[in-house]
């Protein structure tokens, strides 16, 4: 910007100017905050960028795959997604309103920005036979354009931590017998937490309000659950071993323990349970072995006597697919493929460049076919996720992409979800290890 055009601007007054930017598209907006500070105070002053810029939308799904280096992504109909820009670390960590979360740090696919992250400092209180930590972003770009990344420590399955030590015959069975007897999770409970406002790792005391999960021994499992997070009103929701979850307040440095509901509490965690946001706030699921789809909601308005009440409950076996439109199909990316014929696979990121499609999703108005159309889900439903914003669940079954409709019980066909020549590379172990949401922020920067 001119000197001469710097100082035409500022002879408007506040308002004046506040109204011309209210005009602006989205992207414009955002430039528009990174231009100066007089004009980023004026624009975070009156909000101008909320209405635009927060996320408001599902765009579709990463995907993470068994055997493939590269995470897809599953885009929605009708999503604008030129130029969006793709993680090209091996996992997908975590997604949290427009952020992603990778090995490498932290990037925003809509603006195509990135913070890289430094190591997180060890937790010298707990030995790494028996923990490991997992990471999770907690970002709320209606309050703060700053964003916090939690280092949460969990206990391994006893199949690759506290077993393998009790069959070690140089372990000190004292120390096994102390640390499988302690409680868990401790008071306080001390992770590691990065915040971009200070650009690094501090160690953050919480202490915990209400009773513990039980003792390390009591934390056992086959498996280690999909770590899934979830920000919510001033708090993060982290979904922990045996299917408790964590509700660490990002204001008061205290946490609470929610216990499960009871149907999943006594599958001790065997099931596949999926923690995510839907349109009434934090939601678990799973679905049990008569092919119900359970639902629970999370009551967090008692803070004495926070909750999971039971939403819905749906017979999944025989349903019919609904219609599909034109235009309404999902599209996969297919980056590994691109980068074996050539793409841009080398680089860290790589940018997505799909057309807008002419039909945006919306399967509230299409016709069920036939019981004969039905799908038999041969290997079983498995939870992909929920739409951030409207109660449907996802859901994939084989190799193909369903979203279900809590409220109509319809089914409809999102295509195939595996990438170009993915069971020759996978065989018998082809599986999406993890999938997130992905909602665009256009927050302009980190």
């Amino acid at each position: 910007m001119g000197r001469q055009e710097e100082d035409l601007s500022a002879l408007l007054p506040d308002d004046v100017l506040a109204a011309v930017l209210r005009r602006v598209a989205p992207r414009g907006l955002a430039a528009c905050r990174c231009a100066c500070r007089s004009w980023r105070a004026l624009i975070d002053g009156r909000r101008l960028l909320r209405a635009d810029l927060l996320p408001h939308s599902l765009a579709g799904f990463f995907l993470c795959y068994n055997a493939l280096d590269l995470p897809e992504f599953l885009a929605r109909p009708g999503a604008d997604l030129a130029g969006l820009t793709l993680p090209r670390a091996t996992v997908v960590q975590d997604h949290c309103n427009g952020l992603v979360l990778d090995w490498h740090g932290v990037l925003n696919p809509a603006t195509g920005r990135r913070a890289y992250l430094p190591d997180p400092p060890p937790l010298p209180a707990l030995p790494e036979e028996y923990f490991l930590e997992y990471d999770h972003l907690a970002f709320d770009p209606a309050e703060s354009p700053h964003y916090q990344v939690f280092s949460v420590p969990s206990v391994l399955p006893a199949a690759f931590g506290r077993g393998m030590v009790a069959a070690d015959p140089a372990a000190d069975p004292a120390v096994h017998a102390a640390v499988s007897r302690s409680e868990w999770p401790p008071s306080p409970l001390v992770p590691s937490v990065f915040s971009s406002r200070t650009g690094r790792w501090e160690e953050r005391s919480f202490v915990r309000e209400g009773e513990a999960a039980g003792t390390v021994a009591d934390m056992d499992y086959d498996s280690e659950v999909a770590q899934h997070s979830v920000c919510w009103r001033g708090a993060l929701y982290v979904h922990r071993e045996s299917d408790f979850v964590f509700r660490i307040s990002l204001l008061e440095d205290t946490y609470r323990v929610i216990k499960p509901p009871k149907e999943i509490e006594a599958l001790r965690g065997q099931s596949l349970v999926t923690l995510g946001r839907s349109q009434k706030g934090v939601y678990i699921a799973f679905i049990d072995s008569k092919r119900h789809l359970c639902v629970w909601t999370f009551d967090d308005d008692a803070r004495d006597k926070m909750d999971w009440k039971q939403r819905y409950r749906c017979d999944l076996s025989g349903l019919a697919l609904a219609t599909p439109r034109r235009y309404g199909r999902w599209i996969l990316q297919n980056a590994n493929n691109s980068r074996d014929e050539g793409g841009n696979g080398n680089d860290d990121e790589g940018v997505l460049a799909l057309a807008g499609q002419e039909t945006e999703w919306d399967s509230d108005d299409e016709d069920i076919l036939g019981t004969e159309d039905a799908i038999q889900g041969r290997y079983g439903f498995t939870i992909l996720g929920f739409h951030p914003y409207k109660e449907i669940v996802f859901l994939h079954t084989s190799f193909r992409g369903l979203a279900y409709h809590l409220k109509s019980s319809k089914l409809e066909d999102l295509d195939d979800l595996y990438p170009k020549n993915y069971n020759d590379v996978a065989g018998f172990c082809a599986r999406i290890e993890n999938a997130f949401p992905y909602t665009p922020c256009w927050m302009g920067e980190l």
